[in-house]
């Protein structure tokens, strides 16, 4: 009796509060699990929004942390386990169906954990995924609060929560994407007529600052505290390796065969996320949502079960085409790497061979020109003249009938005794070089005739010996 008077009496100060503006503004963060929401709430946090003052501890699979009130998590909990289910089913859920007074002693403690974690904010920020399902429970309370609710829904791809749950808790890949399905359609379904906004978890990570501003300006929500510092600190905050897995890009469909709404809800939610909703969109959702709702029912556990066979195949078979297609990519792309450097080092080689192509026509030109001068015309005697007495000379020398150690005497005497007279000649060159480097000749003697041929020894100075001692041998 007396819980049915306090909740009557918090609904006539609901129904007072909704005669005047709040004079607070609550963002509730309501995002499935693993899409984000702990690091939004910590964005909204360093840009002006309080948090609860007892928040869930980080642990290895949140090391950033969870920024959720655990008290309130705890009361979320009594609440799904008092309607006979837990925030991991996807059965419909309606909490004003059940007995009031119990509801209204749950809205109670609800109204009491957001007086003592919130005090007097001004603004704040809720979070906790399974507010998805409890929107309108939390709605109320929030108005109750003196403030206004104002829902955000992150949306990541279902496939990349599910893997993310999977690693988590152990679930198989269909259930995270059933589970995603559940809470996006009662999110979106719970907020409408409320101030909303979908935000793409890929974008907080990728361009935080033009997804907040974004956010902001389609709310018309103030940031208390954004400040150049606050964008800076969020840019820290917003590391990139906060998101572990990636759908990359494997089509639902293709995934799913057997649920086509995963990829109809993801298609929705990304386009609202950049501001183009359309009614049509929500009438799509509500008899997506009115199917989902008697498939649950229907089925239960069963249609998971049936359902979850079909899709380990399915999976395999995306997974492998994925990979396959993957490699091929970064064939074709090295490939036309190759290909490209090959048309430029072709290009450089035939540049590089029409330029000496050029220069050997200019230098026959020149040459051309230098014969057919009459220069080069008028002294062609004198040229001539100049090679005769050299000509001559060399052939008197290989004629003069004489050994050729002989001829080697009579060149050492002659290039010693009138060096200055050939000196400018190849030949006293080479035989002065031949002199500087220490080369002798050892003349044959009687003894060294044999049979009938003489023979010579040359060798460098410091092996002169070993000359000596072949010339006694022979």
């Amino acid at each position: 009796m007396a819980s049915a008077m306090l909740a009557e009496a918090h609904r006539q100060k609901e129904k007072q509060l909704t005669r005047r503006k709040p004079n607070k503004t609550a963002l509730l963060v309501a995002g499935m699990h693993r899409s984000g929401t702990s690091a939004l709430t910590r964005v909204l946090n360093i840009l002006g929004y309080s948090l609860p003052r007892n928040v869930v501890p980080a642990n290895p699979t949140n090391e950033t942390g969870h920024w959720e009130p655990k008290d309130i998590v705890r009361l979320n909990d009594e609440i799904f386990a008092f309607a006979g289910t837990a925030w991991n089913d996807t059965l419909p859920l309606d909490v004003h169906g059940y007995d009031s007074s119990i509801i209204g002693s749950f809205r109670e403690r609800a109204l009491a954990l957001l007086e003592r974690e919130y005090g007097e904010s001004q603004f704040f920020v809720l979070k906790d995924p399974r507010v998805c399902r409890l929107l309108p429970f939390w709605i109320e309370v929030i108005k109750a609060f003196d403030a206004e609710p104002v829902i955000i829904i992150p949306i990541r791809h279902p496939l990349e929560v599910a893997i993310s749950l999977e690693r988590r808790d152990g679930f198989d890949r269909f259930t995270g994407c059933l589970l995603w399905l559940r809470y996006v359609l009662d999110a979106e379904a719970n907020s409408r007529g409320y101030r909303r906004a979908c935000l793409q978890y890929a974008a907080l990570l990728d361009e935080s600052r033009a997804a907040m501003e974004g956010l902001g300006h389609t709310l018309d929500l103030p940031w208390p505290d954004g400040t150049t510092n606050a964008w800076v600190e969020i840019e820290r905050f917003l590391r990139p390796e906060l998101r572990h897995h990636k759908a990359g890009g494997i089509q639902l469909s293709r995934s799913f065969t057997h649920l086509s709404w995963l990829e109809t809800g993801q298609k929705i939610c990304d386009k609202w996320s950049r501001g183009t909703i359309a009614q049509e969109d929500m009438a799509e959702l509500d008899s997506m949502r009115v199917a989902f709702d008697k498939a649950c029912s229907a089925f239960g556990s069963t249609l998971i079960e049936d359902l979850n066979r079909a899709l380990v195949k399915s999976m395999d078979e995306s997974e492998a085409l994925q990979h396959t297609l993957e490699k091929r990519n970064k064939l074709v792309e090295d490939l036309s790497n190759s290909l490209a450097g090959y048309k430029v080092d072709t290009t450089s080689l035939k540049q590089s061979l029409m330029a000496h192509k050029a220069e050997i026509i200019m230098y026959k030109r020149e040459l051309k020109a230098l014969y057919e001068s009459k220069s080069w015309r008028i002294t062609a005697p004198l040229r001539h003249a100049r090679r005769t007495p050299a000509v001559l000379a060399r052939s008197m020398w290989h004629g003069i009938p004489l050994p050729q150690h002989s001829k080697s005497r009579l060149k050492d005497i002659t290039f010693n005794t009138m060096p200055a007279l050939f000196k400018h000649k190849a030949v006293y060159r080479n035989w002065k070089a031949a002199k500087n480097t220490g080369i002798s000749t050892i003349a044959p003697s009687r003894e060294m005739n044999v049979e009938g041929k003489n023979w010579g020894i040359m060798t460098p100075l410091h092996t002169l010996f070993v000359a000596e001692a072949i010339k006694r041998r022979l």
